[in-house]
């Protein structure tokens, strides 16, 4: 997840400051921070966020840079406080989905379910977003709603490999060996390696619970 957030940090440094009506110093402190963001200098780009801050201290955009750059650093107590800043002042598909992942690493699915649909809202069509929801869902227990969620993420994005994982999880969990298979066939189609691994997972679980129905009998 973490890698998908350092990725995700880039994309929105690039879009973030477009059109930012900002000072220019507090811009080029900003644009200075995204340099180091793009050079994985997590904590000299803080410190330019940070600076930037003092003279733009309600600006939802900083808040946002400043929360994915504490996230990339591991620091998801002050990244939640500067996306929750962000999302006060402007709403951001961005901002949201970021904070929906904070909330997961530090295994609050409730408070991450409530971002990742606020961000969904705002970006029907962001197949990332779904999966993160798929993924949310899945570890509450609510394996139909995570299958529901990842099947939304295929449509939007067929190739998206990570996705047919989470399903083909989400439906054998749910019950449905069948539909499960599909996804492993799907993966196939699409020529990719994860289709195998997909399969071996499914044969790997059928081959426990067999185990240990065989263990249950004859105990």
């Amino acid at each position: 997840m973490l890698e998908r957030i350092a990725a995700f940090t880039l994309a929105a440094c690039l879009t973030c400051t477009a059109g930012t009506a900002l000072a220019a110093s507090t811009k080029e402190k900003v644009l200075k921070g995204n340099d180091y963001v793009a050079k994985k200098e997590y904590k000299k780009a803080v410190q330019e966020y940070e600076n930037a801050l003092k003279s733009e201290p309600n600006d939802p955009k900083t808040h946002l840079l400043l929360g994915l750059a504490y996230a990339n650093l591991g620091s998801y107590e002050k990244a939640i406080d500067h996306l929750e800043r962000s999302v006060k002042a402007e709403p951001s598909h961005a901002a949201y989905h970021t904070l929906g992942l904070m909330y997961a690493n530090k295994s609050d699915l409730k408070k991450s379910a409530s971002a990742l649909e606020s961000a969904v809202r705002l970006a029907p069509t962001a197949f990332r977003t779904w999966y993160a929801i798929g993924l949310t869902r899945a570890g509450a227990g609510d394996f139909a709603g995570a299958a529901e969620a990842h099947k939304k993420a295929t449509q939007l994005n067929p190739k998206f490999v990570e996705a047919y994982l989470g399903l083909g999880s989400a439906y054998y969990w749910a019950g449905d060996r069948t539909k499960a298979m599909e996804q492993v066939v799907a993966l196939k189609m699409m020529g990719s390696a994860a289709g195998d691994q997909l399969e071996k997972w499914l044969q790997d679980h059928e081959r426990r619970k067999s185990e240990l129905t065989v263990a249950g009998a004859s105990s």
